[in-house]
């Protein structure tokens, strides 16, 4: 009885199943398509920034110029003038402090904020270190120069500038990056870069033929066409995932429940050794996409980034001798920003990023030593000869997306005394959290430094390295604080890390990176929905072949004189359907 019902539902769902496969089996390959065939960049780290004492002597005269004017961020960066002095002032009113965790699921870290709107709020300028002259709208033409550095195209090229300040169908929220200027060249392919000058990263390259997998994708993947429809959205989608779900559950209790025999038809061996080797990756999809979407559209929405209070430079407080400069000329530095100690005084911090093997190794040891229960000793050693790689080329796509930190170490330096200070990133960023995120002291009990994207901080933040911050507290919360620029750049529970981790392992198939790599793993993730296909077509062929047997077999009773008497004398119906 269970067999026959187990048979039943399996051919009622074939078609619904079949177009659900379509569906989510064309979009899903498109996705490792559009990784292998986008746009490459000519250069995967920021500019190299190269300081003397000379090139910055009018800092003192620009920071006098500044003293009243609250600062969120100051910091030395690159471009085509030479190293130029980068503020960053938020215009709107200073938000209240609010606490990292809310009582519910469904409220905001700031209430009646949008992430989006907030970064659009902050205004950037620029001075020169030796003239110490502002440049006015010099932001977009930073931009311009930086995306002209990553590209490796020329500024006669670029067709159009245009500042994004919230998340689009072609900038979707997958990039945390706000805002960004879109900058489109004139190339054969339509060439798009998105600029993030806060940060002198490439946010994302695209062109006409991504941007058109993409929205390929984002149709028939994620179904934002019905963004404005939520109900609708949400109620299609389930229906499709619940249909595949049951289709490969009960597909699974109906080969279970049949004896063990010799199957003459071919189309039914072949479709029954391919359901052995597919029903566990369609559970596996269809549940974490099913929970997926149920978690994305009733959570709270994410906090992108919150400042910390500005501060306010003042002159008397920095030395016009920049002399100490010269002690680190061996260094590769990274970054230069002017911040402070739990005290006010203005400190310059210097990231470093080392060139040797034997610091390079020692940092990512300790990094793997921190995250050993999720990352294999194999995939760690794999990324530690990988970014030791990229100091010279352009690292490869695993490196990329495992991520590597723009800098090694930091070091702290007085303004005013030009001196090496005792202080270090792990000192100020647990200032930072207790003093302008809210975060009880008692509640922290793990600090530690992500250099790698994984669970809880993925490869859409862009940056590295950044500091969590482990709470014990009621939700389990981790934060992420910047160190460069004094920046929370995200905070998640457990269960925002517990739906990661399901979506990451069982839907985009994570846990085979440290076996396989990446580019393995889209290959077999595409040959199993290619498979998955395969199996559909030899489903669907013997459904028709079932019905058109049925068919034949009515068609032949009827216009038989003994079904005719046998259907005038019984008022029951035929068992040929049931026994079909």
């Amino acid at each position: 009885m269970k067999k026959r019902f187990y048979i039943r539902i399996h051919k009622k769902l074939v078609w619904f199943a079949a177009l659900t496969l379509a569906i989510w089996g064309i979009s899903g390959i498109l996705h490792p398509v559009m990784s292998w065939t986008g746009p490459k960049a000519k250069h995967f780290f920021a500019p190299p920034l190269h300081i003397s004492p000379q090139e910055i002597q009018a800092l003192p005269k620009i920071i006098k110029k500044l003293k009243n004017t609250p600062i969120n961020s100051a910091k030395i960066v690159p471009s085509q003038y030479g190293p130029l002095l980068q503020i960053n002032i938020t215009t709107t009113q200073h938000l209240e402090k609010n606490p990292v965790i809310t009582d519910t699921i469904n409220s905001n870290l700031f209430k009646n904020q949008q992430p989006e709107k907030l970064a659009s709020h902050q205004s950037r300028e620029y001075y020169h270190l030796q003239e110490g002259s502002k440049i006015t709208q010099h932001d977009k033409a930073q931009a311009r120069w930086l995306a002209n550095y990553y590209t490796g195209l020329k500024d006669k090229q670029i067709l159009s500038v245009e500042k994004v300040t919230e998340h689009t169908n072609d900038y979707p929220d997958v990039n945390r990056l706000l805002p960004v200027y879109r900058i489109t060249y004139n190339t054969s392919d339509q060439r798009v870069a998105y600029i993030h000058t806060e940060t002198s990263s490439l946010a994302l390259l695209s062109n006409q033929y991504r941007a058109q997998l993409q929205a390929i994708f984002k149709i028939l993947h994620t179904w934002n066409w019905l963004d404005n429809q939520t109900v609708a959205r949400i109620t299609v989608i389930a229906f499709l995932m619940l249909t595949l779900l049951t289709m490969a559950v009960s597909g699974v209790l109906m080969i279970s429940s049949l004896k063990s025999r010799k199957i003459a038809n071919s189309d039914r061996r072949r479709h029954r050794a391919l359901a052995y080797g597919l029903w566990l990756p369609v559970l596996a999809w269809s549940f974490s996409g099913f929970y997926h979407l149920l978690y994305n559209e009733w959570r709270a929405p994410s906090q992108l980034t919150q400042m910390a209070e500005a501060i306010t430079l003042s002159p008397e407080q920095i030395s016009p001798e920049f002399s100490w400069l010269n002690d680190f000329k061996q260094q590769k530095i990274t970054s230069l920003s002017l911040t402070r100690d739990p005290t006010g005084q203005i400190l310059f911090r210097l990231g470093i990023r080392s060139t040797t093997k034997q610091n390079i190794m020692a940092q990512l040891s300790n990094q793997t030593n921190t995250n050993r229960s999720t990352h294999s000793v194999h995939q760690s050693t794999t990324h530690q000869k990988e970014v030791i790689s990229s100091n010279n080329k352009m690292p490869s796509n695993s490196a990329r997306f495992d991520g590597i930190p723009s800098e090694n170490s930091a070091i702290y330096i007085n303004a005013l005394t030009g001196q090496t200070v005792a202080i270090n990133d792990k000192d100020r960023v647990l200032w930072l959290a207790t003093q302008y995120f809210n975060v009880n002291p008692k509640q922290i009990y793990q600090i530690s430094l992500i250099t790698r994207f994984g669970n809880g901080y993925s490869f859409r933040h862009k940056r590295l390295p950044v500091w969590k911050l482990s709470l014990k507290d009621a939700y389990h919360t981790s934060i992420y604080i910047d160190a460069v620029t004094d920046m929370l750049i995200d905070k998640n529970r457990s269960i925002d890390r517990i739906e990661n981790g399901i979506f990451s392992m069982l839907h985009k198939w994570n846990w085979l990176d440290p076996f396989t790599g990446r580019v393995i793993r889209d290959i077999t993730i595409t040959i199993c929905i290619l498979s998955l296909f395969g199996l559909a077509v030899i489903g669907i062929r013997l459904k028709l072949k079932s019905t058109k047997k049925i068919r034949s077999m009515l068609s032949s009773e009827t216009t038989s004189p003994i079904a005719e008497q046998h259907a005038t004398n019984t008022t029951e119906p035929t068992n040929i359907t049931k026994s079909g």
